[in-house]
């Protein structure tokens, strides 16, 4: 009698009886394994990783997600894309003499308007390098007000201030011309901290 016959005339009738049950033989059994050898497991699938996302993606999803991002500043990606202009690194701006016409592009972090400055805004940008301190006087507020008030990236060109030299220095620039680059963030999100 078959093999098959016999499991099925000796099967309890009232259990379901599996539709297929391996073979000897089989992957897990190869014909040549001993009797009493537990079945192989075939390895498991190589594990897959996706590609790991560019840079400047990867740095607008961080801004996203955090506010900030560990691997690159927004500016460092940006600065080759900037209009022509004498746009400094805040590392080189401070290594700068006093008085010189120059200029600073930066994410705006931080505005003020103290009631005992008379009007006076201090904003400050921050780039790549590190950060500025910008001071515009009010009637360079009125001239470019909308881009002082809202813009998230400003290129600011004016006169370059510095007291005492070394570590001590106190570097700011004094605003003459502000322009407003905001729309080349697109979507990156960056808030800067406001105290009127």
């Amino acid at each position: 009698m078959p093999a098959r016959a016999v499991d099925t005339a000796c099967a309890d009738p009232g259990r379901p009886q599996p539709r297929h049950r391996p073979a000897f033989g089989s992957a897990a059994h190869p014909p040549d394994t001993p009797v009493g050898t537990p079945p192989t497991r075939p390895s498991p699938p190589p594990e897959w990783h996706p590609p790991p996302a560019p840079l400047d993606e990867a740095v607008w999803n961080d801004y996203a997600g955090l506010g900030l991002s560990l691997r690159a500043h927004p500016m460092a990606l940006l600065r080759p894309h900037l209009p022509p202009g004498p746009w400094l690194r805040s590392d080189a701006l401070r290594a700068q003499p006093h008085g010189r016409l120059l200029g600073a592009c930066g994410l705006v972090t931080a505005r003020q308007r103290p009631a005992t400055a008379k009007g006076v805004l201090f904003l400050t940008l921050e780039d790549e390098a590190g950060s500025v301190s910008v001071i515009v006087w009010r009637a360079v507020q009125t001239r470019f007000a909308s881009a002082l008030l809202h813009g998230r990236l400003l290129a600011i060109r004016g006169q370059w201030q510095r007291q005492d030299e070394g570590q001590h220095a106190v570097c700011h620039l004094i605003a003459g011309h502000v322009q407003d680059l905001s729309e080349r963030l697109g979507s990156l999100r960056s808030a800067s901290h406001d105290f009127h």
